[in-house]
């Protein structure tokens, strides 16, 4: 002994880990588990493949979106350096000496408001925004815009004052178009380029461009790319699947094969003790009124004389063969609803769906005669056996009465075995 003490605490968290063993080893070999698990993998590959088709769906969505927005900012890019290269001389002028600013004196205003309108029209562009560097509108194609300020714009304070080009997507309520027209919840790319002067930014294109047409687009590849994907998941989880019910059913074999080797006695066929007791009980409860109350049944020990001087005087392989020939005989006597099972040694116990004693002892002589028109492989001694019949009421327990059974058996032997007595 070494004096350790040893934590309670630990021994319950051993004891619960323990207990948590158990049940999951226990529920593992439940016949059902085969199914349960086919069940949940089946709905572990629908909430993947939900998950997978959504995620797929968002991801090709901000993929296009990111493209269409790139592909905005490329034109809008185009279009302002191409306006800025034709217009520099009305658009830029001097503000004091050695300043220039973005200016557009108001005699060309018409002039250059047309060659805007003209040249935008094929790109699909609603509206064109120059602004100075006070963010301040100089021109617009929505003319009642012009002159009025924009502090309040963060892309447009951004360009300003960093030189960078930015883009991003909106929906306008109502946006008006190059021909004078009104055009409602409109989907646009509003991208805004610095005007740059001797490497200073000094204001700033804003370019609506229309998405309509690649909103169209970007709907009809999501959805394809989607049906794609979801088509490509799908075969490969029916694969899956077919797999894993491939293995279920091994499983569900497997488990079947388990099942029925602790249920029965390999060598005879006859149920297990243990399991022997469980249907026992379950047969007095189908025999009664489905209450909960329990029908009289009747209990038969049927024994092989003189089983232990058999074993000493025969090899293994024909002591075995005597306990299948008796097994067999015995069930041959019995109806579908009776069970056998192996007692121990060389005893059996039938459980009888009989109320009436006297049919029970009736049944005993038939398995007696049987039993005794069996012989031992090889030519060897017939094998003859004792019975012990009993009557297990609905108020008895299904172990008393195999006390009884046994007494009645020590009787039959007493009496000179090869005999059927009832207690």
């Amino acid at each position: 002994m070494t004096g350790e003490t040893v934590d309670p605490g630990k021994i319950s968290l051993l004891k619960h880990d323990g207990d948590r063993r158990a049940r999951a080893l226990r529920a593992a070999f439940e016949p059902s588990a085969p199914k349960d698990l086919l069940r949940g993998f089946a709905a572990l590959l629908v909430a993947t493949a939900v998950v997978i088709s959504v995620l797929f769906g968002v991801g090709v969505s901000v993929i296009y979106r990111a493209e269409m927005i790139r592909d905005a900012e490329v034109l809008a890019d185009s279009v302002a350096e191409a306006l800025l290269a034709q217009e520099r001389d009305l658009l830029l002028a001097p503000a004091e000496p050695g300043v220039v600013a973005v200016r557009l004196a108001e005699e060309h205003f018409a002039a250059f408001d047309r060659r805007m309108r003209r040249y935008l029209q094929p790109f699909g562009i609603y509206k064109i925004k120059v602004y100075d560097a006070d963010a301040r509108i100089v021109y617009s194609t929505d003319v009642p815009l012009i002159g009025r300020a924009d502090p309040d714009n963060p892309l447009l304070r951004q360009v300003l004052a960093s030189g960078a080009t930015l883009s991003e997507i909106k929906r306008r309520g109502q946006v008006a178009d190059l021909g004078g027209g009104v055009r409602f919840d409109v989907d646009v790319v509003e991208t805004y380029l610095p005007i740059r002067h001797d490497s200073r930014v000094i204001g700033s294109f804003e370019v609506y461009l229309d998405l309509g047409r690649q909103y169209e687009q970007l709907d009809r590849s999501v959805a394809v790319s989607v049906v794609a994907g979801v088509l490509v998941v799908l075969v490969a989880f029916a694969v899956l699947f077919a797999f894993a019910r491939h293995g279920a059913a091994r499983y569900a074999l497997v488990l079947s094969e388990f099942a029925h080797r602790d249920a029965t006695d390999p060598l005879t066929g006859a149920l297990n003790h243990h399991v022997l007791l469980e249907k026992t009980e379950a047969l007095r409860q189908r025999l009664g009124d489905g209450e909960g109350q329990r029908g009289a049944i009747c209990l038969a020990l049927i024994e092989v004389d003189q089983f232990p001087a058999l074993v000493d005087a025969a090899a293994p392989v024909t002591v075995d063969a005597a306990l299948r020939g008796v097994s067999s005989a015995i069930h041959e006597q019995m109806r579908d609803d009776e069970l056998l099972g192996r007692h121990r040694g060389g005893t059996f116990l039938a459980v009888l769906a009989r109320p009436d004693l006297s049919d029970a002892v009736l049944f005993g002589e038939r398995i007696r005669r049987a039993v005794s028109g069996t012989a031992t492989p090889g030519g060897g001694r017939s094998v003859t056996a004792s019975v012990g019949i009993t009557r297990c009421l609905p108020a008895d327990d299904v172990a008393t009465a195999v006390r009884r059974a046994e007494d009645a058996l020590r009787r039959a032997k007493s009496d000179g075995r090869d005999c059927v007595r009832a207690a």
